[in-house]
């Protein structure tokens, strides 16, 4: 990978749970990996205020 990635990971998602997560971010282990409380496998939606601050943050540290 030659972009900066950053994996957010909604920590109570029903559907992909956290494992498969962490097993992605095993595969790309300069990542930096984030989980959201409280969040399901839709954080954008449940928790949008929190995913944006964390991207902004994310976003101000690699630009």
């Amino acid at each position: 990978m030659r972009c900066p990635v950053k994996i957010i990971w909604g920590k109570d998602d029903p559907w992909i749970p956290l494992e498969r997560g962490e097993a992605l971010h095993a595969l790309i282990p300069q990542a930096s990996f984030e989980t959201l409380p409280g969040a399901g496998h839709l954080p954008q939606l449940e928790a949008p205020d929190l995913v944006l601050e964390r991207l902004n943050a994310f976003l101000s540290r690699t630009s």
